[in-house]
């Protein structure tokens, strides 16, 4: 049985390495002098996919978390947000608005999938440990 000081210790780093992103602010930057995809295009074509994917994900995600399970949409999650860095990397995304696009769609699991990391806090803590934990994890 995982303790509730491990349970929320694990859920404060997950949560630190996937919200500590210094190279957000110059993802347009990237996709336009890296990747070679017109800003218009990055604006345009790409990001709206973000929004879009995430409004379509979160209602099923949010039952698939109930139905199959939270550590799974977690699992998924996280496999999604290293997918869309690997899509960034890899050579042959250059130029490619479709594997930029794609990349907005595994983003965006990783995000519909993060109100199920909430869910674990809130099941495997005590009920007066709630605030404090979700003051601890905000402020990491």
């Amino acid at each position: 049985m995982i303790t509730q000081y491990r349970l929320l210790g694990i859920i404060c780093v997950y949560t630190a390495f996937t919200t500590f992103k210094p190279s957000e602010p110059f993802l347009v930057a990237f996709l336009d002098c890296i990747k070679g995809i017109r800003h218009e295009a990055v604006i345009h074509d790409v990001f709206p996919f973000w929004s879009y994917s995430y409004l379509a994900l979160l209602p099923p995600l949010s039952a698939a978390a109930e139905l199959v399970g939270l550590k799974p949409v977690v699992i998924l999650g996280a496999a999604s947000r290293l997918l869309t860095l690997v899509i960034l990397i890899l050579p042959v995304s250059t130029c490619s608005v479709g594997l930029m696009q794609l990349s907005q769609l595994t983003i965006a699991v990783g995000f519909a999938a993060h109100p199920a990391l909430s869910a674990i806090m809130y099941r495997g803590l005590p009920r007066e440990s709630y605030t404090r934990a979700a003051g601890v994890i905000a402020s990491v």
